[in-house]
C-alpha cells in the first residue's frame, strides 16, 4: 500500500498502543465467542472461503483458519501483519 493511500486517522487510530489498549478487551475467551457467532451466523464451513479485510493481527481469522475456513487477510498496517498470532 502506498504511504498515502492510508488515511490519517487509520494509522493514528491503530497506531502504537493499540493493541495494548484493547488487550484487556480482546480476552481469549471473548475472540472465541465471536468467532463461533460468526462461524454459525455466517453459516460457514470447512473448506469456504472468506475474506477478514481489516484483519488486523489475526485475532478471528487465525481461529476461523483453524476451524477450516480458507482465510485471506488483508491490512493497511504491516506492523499488524506482521504480528499475526
Amino acid at each position: 500500500v502506498r504511504e498515502s493511500a492510508t488515511p490519517d486517522w487509520v494509522r493514528s487510530y491503530f497506531g502504537d498502543g493499540y493493541e495494548a489498549a484493547v488487550s484487556g478487551h480482546c480476552t481469549p475467551a471473548r475472540t472465541r465467542a465471536e468467532v463461533a457467532f460468526l462461524w454459525k451466523h455466517l453459516q460457514l464451513a470447512p473448506e469456504q472461503r472468506v475474506l477478514d479485510a481489516g484483519c488486523g493481527s489475526g485475532r478471528h481469522a487465525l481461529r476461523l483458519a483453524r476451524k477450516g475456513a480458507l482465510l485471506t487477510g488483508v491490512d493497511w498496517h504491516d506492523d499488524a501483519l506482521a504480528r499475526l498470532q
